[in-house]
């Protein structure tokens, strides 16, 4: 059970650090609006200042030709900085990834490093081919992108699939890689 809540503990502070960062990086977001905001303000008072005298002067075309550069490139930056922020945030996002293992059994379940040996999943039967004791047993695992190590456990007996990698030559001590991306 010390196994178990030690990997609990150590997936609970890299969870807590990558929230962290990302705070930090939507802070600065932030700030950048701050900026554009403030900028729009200037350039609005600006206008309606040169407005206000009545008059077009190139003084005034400056100041808004100016404030407008000023704000498309704070904005250009912005929109860079929430598009890397929104990819960084979807590699920490659970992806649905589909199981699906065909023998003869009564019970199959997919187990691994994804929680840290310990659950697993339950796989349920689908199909019986032609009354042949064949199943294919399937169902569906939320990971993280990650290479996990996994192993099926058919009937209470640990079994690899011959055609995923495996991390080893010997079927015993070796378990299948599985890639999320």
């Amino acid at each position: 059970f010390g196994h178990v809540l030690r990997h609990l503990e150590v997936d609970l502070l890299k969870r807590d650090e990558e929230i962290a960062s990302h705070h930090d990086k939507l802070g600065a977001i932030e700030e950048g609006f701050g900026h554009v905001l403030r900028t729009t303000r200037e350039l609005r008072e600006g206008v309606l200042a040169q407005l206000d005298r009545g008059g077009d002067s190139g003084e005034g075309r400056a100041l808004v030709d100016d404030r407008l550069r000023i704000l498309e490139s704070c904005v250009e930056d912005l929109a860079k900085a929430l598009a890397d922020e929104s990819e960084s945030l979807s590699l920490s996002r659970k992806k649905p990834i589909s199981i699906s293992w065909l023998g003869s059994a009564q019970d199959v379940k997919l187990m691994g490093s994804f929680d840290g040996w310990t659950n697993g999943e339950q796989l349920s039967p689908d199909h019986d081919y032609a009354g042949g004791g064949i199943a294919e047993f399937s169902g569906e695992v939320l990971l993280r992108p990650g290479v996990y190590e996994v192993k099926f456990l058919v009937d209470g007996r640990w079994q690899l699939m011959p055609e995923w990698p495996t991390s080893g030559s010997d079927p015993v001590s070796s378990n299948n890689i599985l890639v999320v991306e």
